[in-house]
């Protein structure tokens, strides 16, 4: 505690002599000088010593580093603040279009902006400045950004779902200094996530009435909810998933999404583009296995071995949704697709081209197949009873 009280006392005198000093070097011609440092004087010749040098620099390494900070967070602050004005500009524009429409644009060629003929979701500007429009069943937001700028202004719309009105400031996790500029600078509360990942979000305007869902990439045994979702990384990725409330598996890659312990509730979706994907899962209230969207002959064989409960259903394109069991649901079938399952209690096959829905798939008395095109196996049940009989149409036309 004395060294240091010393070492101020030494840095103190110093400044306050550096004030008063003058010429340094007009003492006379061999370059003496004399220095008056606190109550003692020293003599040189020729220059200053080491000791007085270090202090000199000790002084101005103190001076950094309490000025680059402030400096740094006033220069970050800056960039931030002149993101405001044109997010609330664009946020405006929306709510025009809403009032308009009773929907938002996902187009910027939709809204009242002085953009020179610039369409779609998202904009960079001259400066760097990058603005982005999201609408979706759930979510209604503005996120405007700056190249090498580690925050962002997110301005909900009056009319989302999540979040209505609010205005959050995003900053990368881990930078310290994003995050202090959205939560001590700018008073934000901190919120469970962001809608950007790898930002944590901090609400400036609202209390973070929202949900917003978590997006996993390839992990297993996940417990999806409420929009959660989880997207495929490598083949046996996403397995054997608890999936509801609209949450979602994406299987891009071969046996994802699927296992005999993966279930999909309320409305919950697979969506197999890669083989052998959501195979083996359970389905039930509304929740789907759709294969519409992997019409390649690298989506083969997946929605396979399930079973539907509870008006949900599967969507064939290529070989997919056999050896199913449907209980009260629905398969459509393409392309060899819905054959071979079980269909009781009033479940439906809708047979969309050659080959889906065939024997030997099982009807009990309430099930039966239905095309509009004529591709109904010869003998499976027809719809208000009796069986298909032999197509001699033309076809496209119904027998």
């Amino acid at each position: 505690m004395k060294l240091t009280k010393y070492i101020y006392k030494v840095i103190l005198n110093l400044i306050q002599d550096l004030q008063r000093l003058p010429l340094l070097f007009a003492n006379n011609v061999r370059g003496r000088f004399q220095i008056k440092f606190g109550m003692t004087s020293l003599c040189h010749n020729g220059g200053f010593t080491l000791i007085e040098l270090l202090v000199v620099v000790l002084i101005i390494g103190i001076l950094a580093a309490v000025a680059v900070p402030q400096y740094q967070k006033s220069v970050l602050k800056s960039r931030f603040s002149a993101l405001m004005p044109l997010g609330r500009s664009v946020h405006e524009a929306q709510e025009s279009y809403y009032l308009e429409n009773n929907r938002y644009s996902n187009n910027f060629g939709d809204l009242p902006l002085d953009l020179d003929g610039v369409t779609g979701a998202s904009v960079t500007l001259e400066d760097g400045t990058q603005v982005q429009i999201k609408d979706n069943l759930d979510f209604a937001y503005v996120v405007v950004g700056k190249e090498n700028l580690p925050n962002l202004y997110v301005v909900w719309q009056n009319h989302s779902d999540n979040f209505p009105g609010e205005i959050h400031c995003e900053a990368q996790t881990g930078n310290e200094l994003a995050n202090w500029l959205c939560e001590a600078a700018l008073g934000g509360e901190k919120l469970p996530r962001a809608i950007t990942t790898g930002y944590t979000a901090y609400a400036l305007m609202g209390d973070g009435d929202g949900w917003i869902p978590k997006q996993f990439n390839g992990d297993n045994n996940l417990v999806l909810t409420n929009g959660d979702s989880c997207k495929t990384t490598q083949a046996t990725t996403c397995t054997k998933p608890t999936v509801s409330n609209g949450s979602a598996c994406y299987a891009g890659h071969a046996y994802s999404c699927g296992g005999a312990q993966a279930t999909y509730d309320n409305k919950s979706f697979c969506e197999a583009t890669g083989a052998y994907t959501c195979n083996g899962a359970t389905y039930t209230n509304q929740s789907y296995c759709n294969n519409k969207k992997g019409k390649t002959s690298g989506s083969i064989y997946s929605c396979n071995s399930s079973k539907f409960r509870s008006g949900s259903y599967c969507i064939s394109t290529r070989a997919n949704c056999t050896g199913s069991d449907f209980n009260a649901s629905f398969c459509y079938g393409e392309v060899g697709g819905c054959t071979d399952s079980t269909f009781k209690n009033g479940s439906v096959c809708y047979a969309n081209s050659a080959d889906s829905c065939g024997v030997p798939s099982n009807y009990d008395g309430t099930s039966y197949c239905s095309s509009q095109t004529g591709f109904c196996p010869v003998g499976t049940p027809k719809e208000g009873g009796g069986v298909w009989a032999e197509c001699t149409d033309k076809p496209g036309k119904t027998c």
